[in-house]
């Protein structure tokens, strides 16, 4: 369609345009009718629906009383089916809501008899039969009606309304042949067949408007405009009127009277903005302008009367206005331009109205009316007749705004008010069944109670005695008294009897009230409870669900703070090491300024003052950062085992032995050693740096004690802080292994509540399908029979509704002979596999299996954070010792060579410690690269590629950029270029230029002792062999490899390290993070989305199987003990 109107936009020529008009009306007249068929279809569709689910609830029903008649019923098939009946049975009903509003008498006869043979439910099957007369005598009335007032002369059109659609329902002849249709043509149609396109939508709201308002046998006078087939509009003076029916069926009967003038008028309705949508049949000889030409091609009205739009105001008088027609605007004549004369002069009197629903309650214009009355001209002057207006009576709710001034009024006569009122009186014979329950409580009284009567074994006897050879009475009665008391009894006894007579009437009255119909048996049953134990099992369920999630909450914070405090723990294994590598650091950069200090007494002109600032800038910044390492290990909290106290012990223990330069020692332990020594730094780094010799106090106290008790007994906090490490973790993991039992017999206890949860509903199950036992063969061999006779109704199609009666007496008579019928019941037994509750419980079994999993990562977790504490403690305790070990070694030769005498490392033989001491680098050195060979699973590869770049390949680029004493140049060919190949091969040939030194001063020493008598000035040659040898280039070298590079390269391995560790943690703690995350939302799922919703399916499932009972005959549910006993039980829960 929007093709067509694009292409008419390009002005095509006439045949195309004529072409695209009719495609235009193909497309509009297929709209319309399949939107008119949309609703049929989706009406027949449900009613399709409807009852195939009645046939397959039917057949089910057959099914279920089939298999009850099994000798050992399939428990779960009966459930099955049991399910699948109360589906179907709210899937009718939910169908039946829908469709019951559509008036259908066959539905309605075929639900009668659903609920009358299928369910026996005599109740709701005289409703829907009662409903279904009311039903037939409405529409029986409603076409009478219709069709009297459609049979009348006068134009009659009837309309529904349903849902916002308007159809035309009758037509009478009358109209046809006005508006030229033919019954067929109209019938079934849209209202806006026949109405202008203009009218159409707001007419239409109009109508919806006027239906909500409800304004019921009133009567709406006013002028319309309606299209004929020719496509010309007809006025017309219409009286509408509502009617609804007592289903809520709205019509719409309207009847029409042709509108006549004195002068023959030309009308045309206009859109807003003046294109000719409508016109008169009039209009030809007036205008020369046909249909075929509008609907060809949208024509303004100016192009007829060019001054229209200015003059525009003049028309809307009451009088109107002269308007004159434009000779070239008979172009759209269906006459040729040559028979018309261009002299003729045409005037018209132009009268306006604009087009408005007030209903609306808007002041928009919808268009523009037009009449035109042509003006005759003479010779001289112009005559213009004008007819007086007389206006239509204003009715209270007008449809249409705009009447024409020139429509005279005419009364019209009153349409027959339509007034019905049925009475209806349904009557309900229940003396049958009161009959029956009244016999059942005498029977009862009968049977349960017994008259109490007093039988006095002793009345009239009298007791004697003989004395002294005389007959005497004992004991006299009296009768007076006795009677009394006779009648007191007799009155209790009479007053009992009332009050339990009185009890029996109020039972009876409370039995009849619940058992008389099966429609209140259902709402009782539907929102009955559970008992109070099934409830408890389930808040039971509820709390260990809840405390599940809380214990997994527990652990996961748990294991997140032991993983920090572990992480932070490990970390003071290095910063032990650092300590140490600081205290000896001090301790070089103090033998530096001591070698200086003796260089300055031999050659006094070198420049000492540049190398003293250096020195103490260095003093100063190795002084700080040894203040900050032991601030940080002392601050930090330890806990240690019972096991590893011994280690605790010998920390704070004063076994470290310091030694003054006087001689003195004194023990301290060895925190209490480092406190010391920082303060010995700190007043040497605030003194007179020229004058740091041995012969000084503290520098003897500082350089001596380092150099022995402090570096020998370093392993004292080591092992402290490895064991404390330890201990926490072997408690975190003690902690998860006691969490991890107890989580694990939560969800044991957990299961068995939902064991027996599912039990307990197995059982009310079971309790409930076993009441249809009491339904003996023959009643359900006649319920299948029943059920069988309404399938071959259904599928017949029988709409007879004499028939329901005959079914009524047959079931009457069925009822009174199962009523004398003896029950020979066969005790049966249900055959319950337990499939559903098993594979409930495998369900149940692998969603815990899922959670046990979680736990067991948890300890799993745990373990692993264990066991890589224990691997990567020794690997960083060797990594960071190495700086320290190097420096020590570094040292101790040359302390050996200024002091040969002075013990080392307490050794008083200083050779034989540095000699063996060189193996023991050999072995730390060696022992570092195995453990990181060993180990590469426990390192990230970022530690791996800087622990290669630094050890395999060329150090110097990244020494470089780590400080800036040494350049990378220098560092190539530093060692004739042995660093650049890697510190692996750099550290031997560090080791090999040691052992050098100490052969080379060696060699020189045994020189001297040789060749040289005095003593004195051996000691001097020995001292000044001792300064040259440290100041050789060889020396500067190791040094410059002791102070630099390993220390700068150990500082960087141990930070890639730390990093490395830290990231596995953080790696394990996202994680974990990430899991605990799952787990929250896989228990709140199985809570919230799982067992919540299955619990409340369990319970309604419960409800709806008691209300499977309903299926029984009503008489089998009066009558049995059993099942009253057991629907009394349900409604005291």
């Amino acid at each position: 369609m929007s093709e067509l109107i694009q292409a008419m936009e390009f002005k095509p020529t006439f045949d195309y345009e004529f072409h695209i008009y009719r495609y235009k009306l193909i497309i509009e007249e297929e709209f319309q009718s399949k939107t008119q068929q949309l609703d049929i279809k989706i009406t027949v569709n449900q009613t399709k629906y409807l009852i195939e689910a009645i046939e397959v609830a039917t057949l089910k029903i057959i099914d279920f009383w089939i298999s009850i008649t099994e000798d050992h019923p399939d428990m779960n098939k009966l459930m099955n089916l049991g399910f699948k009946i109360l589906k179907q049975k709210l899937e009718i009903d939910q169908s039946w809501e829908k469709l019951k509003d559509c008036d259908s008498l066959k539905l309605y006869n075929l639900m009668a008899k659903f609920y009358l043979l299928v369910l026996d439910d005599q109740e709701v099957a005289d409703s829907l039969q009662n409903q279904l007369r009311i039903l037939q005598k409405i529409k029986q009335k409603e076409i009478i009606e219709i069709e009297e007032i459609s049979s009348k002369q006068i134009p009659t059109l009837v309309v529904t309304a349903q849902f916002s659609n308007f159809h035309i329902y009758i037509v009478n002849k009358a109209l046809c042949s006005l508006l030229g249709y033919s019954k067929t043509d109209l019938i079934g149609r849209s209202i806006n067949q026949v109405t202008p396109q203009i009218y159409t939508t707001p007419l239409n709201s109009c109508l919806e408007l006027f239906i909500e308002n409800q304004y019921q046998n009133e009567f709406i006078t006013q002028t319309v405009y309606l299209q004929a087939k020719s496509n010309y509009i007809i006025p017309l003076q219409q009286n509408l009127k509502l009617i609804q029916t007592n289903n809520n069926q709205n019509y719409f009967i309207a009847q029409f009277q042709q509108i006549f003038t004195p002068k023959q008028q030309c009308l045309i309705l206009l859109d807003i903005e003046g294109y000719i949508e409508n016109i008169t049949s009039s209009c030809i000889t007036h205008l020369k302008l046909d249909v075929i030409k509008i609907k060809m091609r949208r024509i303004n009205i100016k192009e007829l009367f060019p001054d229209f739009h200015f003059r525009k105001q003049e028309f809307y008088q009451k009088s109107g206005a002269k308007l004159h027609l434009s000779p070239h605007g008979l172009k759209y004549s269906t006459k040729t331009l040559d028979t018309i004369s261009i002299y003729e002069q045409i005037d018209f009197q132009c009268y306006l109205n604009n087009i408005q629903f007030p209903c609306l309650k808007d002041e928009q214009h919808y268009g523009i009316v037009m009449k035109l009355e042509q003006i005759k001209c003479h010779d001289s002057t112009e005559s213009i007749v004008k007819i007086n207006p007389q206006y239509p009576k204003k009715t209270k709710f007008p449809i249409f705004q705009f009447i024409p001034p020139s429509v005279f009024h005419l009364d019209y006569m009153n349409l027959t008010d339509i007034d019905e009122s049925i009475d209806i009186q349904i009557s309900q014979n229940n003396e049958h069944k009161l009959s029956k329950i009244m016999d059942y409580f005498r029977l009862v009284k009968r049977m349960s109670q017994s008259q109490k009567r007093s039988i006095h074994y002793d009345e009239g006897i009298k007791v004697k005695r003989l004395w002294e050879g005389q007959i005497l009475d004992l004991e006299e009665f009296n009768i007076d008294q006795q009677y009394l008391e006779d009648e007191d009894e007799e009155s209790q006894n009479a007053q009992s009897l009332i009050n339990q007579k009185d009890k029996e009437i109020q039972e009876f009255r409370n039995y009849f009230e619940l058992f008389q119909s099966k429609f209140q048996i259902y709402q009782l049953l539907i929102n009955s409870y559970v008992s109070k134990g099934f409830q408890i099992l389930n808040y039971l369920i509820n709390i260990s669900l809840i405390t599940l999630y809380i214990s997994g909450m527990i652990v996961f914070i748990f294991n997140l703070d032991d993983d920090a405090n572990v992480s932070n723990m490990i970390f003071n294994l290095s910063l032990n090491n650092k300590r140490l590598s600081s205290c000896l650091m001090i301790q070089t950069i103090l033998q530096d300024i001591r070698l200086i200090n003796l260089g300055k007494l031999i050659d006094s002109q070198a420049n000492f003052e540049q190398l003293y600032k250096s020195n103490l800038n260095q003093l100063n910044q190795e002084i700080q950062d040894l203040i900050q390492i032991h601030t940080q290990l002392i601050s930090g909290e330890t806990l240690i085992n019972q096991e590893y106290l011994e280690f605790q012990d010998a920390y704070f223990s004063q076994n470290i032995e310091l030694q003054s330069i006087d001689g003195s020692k004194q023990n301290f332990s060895y925190k209490e050693a480092i406190d010391l020594l920082i303060g010995k730094a700190l007043f040497l780094n605030s003194g007179d740096i020229s004058k740091f010799n041995d012969s000084d106090t503290d520098f003897f106290f500082y350089n001596y004690n380092t150099m022995n008790s402090v570096s020998k007994y370093y392993y004292i906090p080591l092992n402290y802080r490895y064991y404390s490490i330890k201990s926490v973790s072997q408690n975190s993991l003690n902690n998860k292994l006691i969490f991890f039992i107890l989580q694990t017999l939560l969800q044991l206890v957990t299961y068995i509540l939902i064991a027996l949860y599912l039990i307990q509903y197995n059982k009310y199950q079971n309790q409930i399908y076993q009441l249809f036992f009491e339904v003996n063969q023959i009643q359900i061999k006649n319920i299948i029979q029943k059920c069988e006779s309404f399938l071959q109704l259904l599928n017949v199609g029988d709409d007879d509704y004499d028939e329901i009666q005959d079914d009524k007496q047959q079931i009457q008579t069925l009822n009174q002979d199962e009523n004398k019928m003896t029950n020979n019941k066969k005790k049966k037994f249900l055959k319950n596999r337990n499939k559903k509750l098993i594979k409930f419980m495998e369900s149940v079994f692998f969603i815990f299996a899922i959670i046990q999993a979680y736990f067991i990562y948890q300890y799993i977790s745990a373990q692993y954070v264990v066991e890589r504490t224990y691997n990567l403690s020794p690997i960083l305790n060797a990594t960071s010792l190495l700086e320290s070990q190097y420096r020590l070694g570094d040292n101790a030769i040359r302390e050996y060579f200024v002091n040969q005498n002075q013990s080392i490392f307490c050794n008083p033989n200083p050779l034989k410690f540095i000699n063996n001491y060189f193996n023991t680098l050999y072995e730390i050195n060696a022992d570092l690269q195995t453990k990181f060979t060993q180990n590469l699973d426990l390192f990230q590869p970022d530690y791996i590629n800087s622990f290669q770049e630094l050890f395999v390949k060329n150090p110097c680029p990244k020494l470089g950029q780590l400080q800036e004493y040494v350049s990378e140049d220098y560092c190539n060919s530093f060692f004739n270029g042995v660093i650049s190949e890697g510190l692996s091969i750099g550290l031997t040939k560090y080791f090999e230029s040691l052992q050098i030194l100490v052969y080379q001063y060696e060699g020189f020493q045994n020189y001297y002792m040789n060749n040289i008598n005095n003593s004195e000035n051996i000691n001097e040659e020995i001292r000044n062999l001792a300064i040259l040898t440290l100041n050789s280039t060889l020396s500067v070298e190791v040094r410059t490899m002791e102070k630099v590079v390993i220390r700068y390269t150990q500082r960087y391995l141990i930070d890639k390290l730390e990093q490395s560790i830290r990231d596995s943690f953080n790696e394990l703690q996202m994680t974990r993070i990430w899991l605990f995350i799952c787990f929250t939302f896989y228990l709140l799922f199985v809570t919230f989305i799982l067992w919540i919703p299955a619990n409340q399916t369990l319970i309604k499932q419960i409800q709806q199987s008691r209300t499977l009972l309903l299926v029984m005959p009503m008489t089998t549910l009066m009558n049995s003990t059993i099942i009253r006993r057991y629907i009394r039980q349900v409604l005291k829960n």
